[in-house]
């Protein structure tokens, strides 16, 4: 992986929620000793109107006051944006103009993405080339010692060999224990191309040093299968991974991710979306 600026990028809204995301990004940047940069977006009809009494330099000292309320003690560098556009461009835009390592964003509890931002609240995740930690309004998962438990569910695509980097990524950082589940196939062709993904995903993992376990569920809801075995084990993180749309050129994210996005045990879910600049070597992420 290059070497990168280190940031963790938080937008805000001002909303419980995205203090909660901040609160999240806070217990992060502690452990990795990273930086945090708050972002807030203005939408252009909002901001010709509200010019006169609010200027970008109050909501600057707002962001920077939040932050340092967030950090207390601790020596974490808070830097804060205020960006003219809208939300579904520009926090991936920004995430890249920063060279962010994550960004991590508030949701409001099962309801989802769509009570915040509309029925193209998705965009937000799909438009970005640097992952999502996306978190509900309660921090009942604590993150104090890093993402110890990630739930990795595996299925038959080559974009979940790019979520399996991430997640040795992750477990490398934080001394993690890694938890595949998937399905069981039954269909001979789909079978062995699903053990074909075990066993690369089981020797990434050993070669890595990385403790994990392996879950195969049976049944016709492996969304909720999934969330019910993050819940039992008490994982504080979740991967998914979107989808690429090849006639769109696009990414899109299914109904899976979605369910995991909204998980009513509000456990926080990784969001990557797949990359061309990205190879994985023994289970290594590579750019």
């Amino acid at each position: 992986m290059k070497a990168q600026k280190n940031i963790i990028l938080v937008p805000i809204d001002f909303t419980p929620v995205t203090r909660c995301a901040l609160d999240h990004a806070v217990a992060l940047a502690k452990l990795l000793k990273h930086e945090i940069c708050l972002l807030h977006i203005v939408s252009g009809d909002y901001y010709e109107r509200r010019l006169a009494t609010y200027t970008d330099t109050l909501i600057q000292k707002d962001l920077l006051k939040m932050g340092e309320e967030a950090i207390g003690d601790s020596k974490i560098k808070i830097s804060a944006i205020v960006r003219e556009g809208n939300i579904f461009d520009d926090i991936g835009a920004v995430a890249k103009e920063i060279d962010a390592y994550l960004i991590v964003m508030g949701t409001h509890g099962t309801v989802g993405l769509q009570k915040v931002f509309g029925s193209r609240a998705l965009k937000v995740i799909t438009n970005s080339t640097v992952p999502f930690v996306v978190v509900q309004k309660k921090m009942q998962h604590t993150i104090v010692n890093g993402f110890k438990d990630i739930v990795l569910p595996l299925n038959l695509t080559k974009e979940s060999k790019q979520q399996l980097g991430w997640a040795v990524h992750l477990a490398k950082k934080f001394n993690s224990k890694v938890h595949l589940i998937t399905t069981q196939e039954k269909d001979e062709f789909l079978k062995k191309k699903l053990e074909a993904n075990l066993a690369f995903a089981k020797r990434a993992l050993l070669e890595n040093g990385i403790l994990y376990s392996l879950k195969i569920v049976e049944g016709h809801d492996f969304a909720e299968q999934t969330m019910e075995y993050a819940t039992h084990i008490n994982a504080n993180l979740i991967m998914a991974m979107t989808s690429e749309n090849k006639e769109l050129s696009d990414f899109f994210i299914g109904p899976f991710e979605e369910k995991m996005i909204n998980n009513k045990f509000q456990i926080p879910v990784m969001c990557v979306n797949p990359r061309k600049d990205i190879y994985i070597s023994q289970g290594i992420l590579g750019f």
